[in-house]
């Protein structure tokens, strides 16, 4: 297997089109055609069918994409790293984050380490929990900060904040009553989304709901009386941004939780890791692991 191989057949997965993966990789249909065809002669398997005009990812196919994305990403990873130490200037830092730390803490916490560090540059990609994750076993980050960290011996957390689960709606008028108002929800994926759920299931409550795939938005909305919502204090306290809410109680809330900080496993001491969250400790905003810990 080649990389030229591997990069066609991601392709050829992401689009499940041979057409759509010649459009993507700007080469001819043919070329697409013949590498997937030596790759399956290679592994001796088939890893697509033809499905009417698309084609099906066969279960060899998706074991082999799995794998393939993330000797991609590594290539991709060592081409940089050995750039920067070539060129002795500049040094990056890829950063993922679900909605609510991008949003709200990155932007201070970035502020504050280039402050510190202007030798860095930072890349900052910011989704939902499942997307991060995916960037990050994919190496094209390399620490994400989420809540809910995967159950996988890839990752490894080197450092957690506390930070707590709120019920808000509108400060003007009535106090909204969580039994007889809209839900507004995070989109699929998002750890907030879920716990909002979990709560929601818990109290019996049998009220609508709304997606919205935007913590800011979600805070308008509640505070224009539109619905209530499960929200993180971090989004609250300390941004500058001044939203009308009030928090809400009932059961279940508020719910102690924990920002991960997470790498790769094996990649606890990288050195642009290791300078970001020794920064964001020595300002009090994590707690290392222990395994990270002095001593």
């Amino acid at each position: 297997m080649t990389p030229g191989q591997l990069r066609t057949f991601i392709a050829v997965v992401a689009n499940r089109s041979v057409s759509r993966a010649a459009d993507s990789l700007f080469v001819s249909q043919a070329a697409v055609s013949s590498a997937l065809a030596s790759l399956q002669a290679e592994l001796g398997v088939n890893l697509v069918v033809r499905d009417g005009r698309n084609i099906a990812i066969t279960d060899a196919g998706m074991a082999l994409y799995g794998k393939a994305v993330e000797v991609i990403g590594l290539l991709e990873d060592a081409a940089r790293v050995a750039k920067e130490a070539g060129k002795r200037t500049r040094r990056s830092l890829r950063i993922g984050a679900v909605t609510t730390v991008g949003e709200f803490l990155l932007p201070h916490w970035i502020g504050g380490f280039l402050a510190a560090m202007p030798e860095y540059d930072i890349a900052l990609e910011v989704g939902n929990r499942d997307r991060v994750f995916d960037l990050l076993a994919s190496h094209k980050v390399d620490i994400v900060i989420a809540g809910r960290p995967r159950s996988n011996a890839l990752f490894t957390t080197v450092a957690t904040r506390e930070h707590s689960l709120v019920l808000v709606g509108s400060a003007s008028g009535k106090e909204p009553d969580p039994a007889a108002s809209t839900w507004l929800l995070r989109e699929e994926g998002s750890g907030s989304r879920q716990s909002a759920l979990e709560v929601l299931a818990a109290s019996g409550f049998e009220v609508p709901t709304m997606t919205i795939g935007s913590n800011v938005a979600i805070l308008q909305a509640a505070s224009l009386g539109i619905g209530v919502a499960v929200v993180s204090l971090d989004s609250l306290i300390g941004t500058g941004l001044e939203f009308e809410v009030n928090r809400i109680e009932m059961p279940g809330l508020p719910i102690s939780k924990q920002w991960h900080l997470v790498v790769r496993s094996g990649h606890e001491r990288d050195a642009a890791v290791q300078a970001f969250i020794g920064h964001l400790a020595s300002i009090g905003q994590i707690a290392l692991s222990s395994r990270d810990s002095p001593g």
